[in-house]
């Protein structure tokens, strides 16, 4: 059976690199912006922006490393990924959930809701399939290599 050549990225590879590297620019731009609104404006928000700052940054380091692991195309990057996504995913909604004030965004909660289940139910299918297909590959191989005849 002809094993696939790790050298070459799959179109998952390179569209988790391209989404998690995005995501950890976006995450540091969120980051610096809370430290400049806390610095230069007096706004009441419903979350702290020292707390924006911290969240961001986490979030900004993560997905580096994630992205960077993709782009080194190390043993199980993309299972890290969508793992990663998926948190992310949840984080953002109860973030959203618990700290939305104005009308427009609870009106929005129900659709965002759905659509955070949905992303993290494709998600965790995605991942069992693979795991049961990995494993059924594993038992293949096992099987193969008992049953050859010794020289």
């Amino acid at each position: 059976m002809p094993t696939a050549d790790r050298t070459q990225p799959t179109r998952l590879l390179r569209l988790l690199t391209l989404l998690s590297g995005t995501l950890a620019i976006i995450q540091a731009i969120s980051a610096l912006r809370a430290v400049q609104v806390f610095a230069t404006v007096d706004v009441q928000t419903s979350l702290l922006p020292p707390l924006e700052f911290v969240a961001g940054g986490l979030w900004a380091g993560v997905f580096a490393l994630v992205s960077r692991r993709l782009l080194q195309q190390q043993a199980r990057a993309v299972r890290a990924a969508l793992q990663t996504l998926t948190v992310f995913v949840i984080y953002s909604t109860l973030r959203l959930y618990l700290f939305a004030q104005a009308d427009y965004d609870r009106a929005r909660l129900p659709f965002l809701l759905v659509t955070a289940a949905l992303i993290a139910g494709i998600v965790v299918f995605y991942l069992v399939v693979t795991a049961r297909d990995r494993d059924a590959t594993r038992l293949t191989e096992k099987y193969q290599h008992e049953c050859e005849p010794e020289d």
